[in-house]
């Protein structure tokens, strides 16, 4: 069981701005890898900040299909060892779960190397109640 979901979103927090993932599940290791800035499109009537969302849109996405590519390349274990990117294995997870809020699913995760939020587009849930049931700790008898 292996499989890749793009397009995840860490929100931004009070000193970090909002970053796009990679999530990659491989034999009960998460694979969380940046790909690039995250980028929203805000309705506006304006026409000079429709357009210049509009670039900033454009711009966010070329650098997210250069990280993907570059994962695409590289592979998931050479680019962990990157600072912005990380490796969780199911030894490291305290706790897991998923919420489905309106249009996005949210995946939240406590471990020993930090707390993450993640979202993602309602069309991935079955994928990650898959990662979830794979790295929900197990009791220890």
């Amino acid at each position: 069981m292996s499989f890749q979901i793009n397009g995840a979103i860490l929100p931004a927090g009070l000193i970090r701005s909002a970053k796009t993932y990679s999530v990659i599940l491989d034999e009960n290791a998460l694979y969380l890898i940046q790909v690039g800035p995250a980028a929203t499109n805000v309705p506006t009537y304006n026409p000079f900040e429709q357009w210049l969302n509009d670039y900033l849109g454009r711009r966010a996405a070329k650098k997210i299909a250069e990280g993907e590519a570059r994962l695409a390349e590289l592979g998931e274990a050479a680019l962990v060892k990157e600072r912005q990117n990380l490796l969780l294995t199911s030894a490291d997870i305290f706790r897991i779960d998923c919420k489905q809020r309106g249009n996005s699913v949210i995946l939240t995760i406590k471990s020993t190397k930090g707390n993450y939020k993640l979202i993602f587009n309602k069309t991935v849930l079955p994928q990650i109640e898959e990662i979830v049931t794979a790295l929900t700790p197990r009791s220890k008898v």
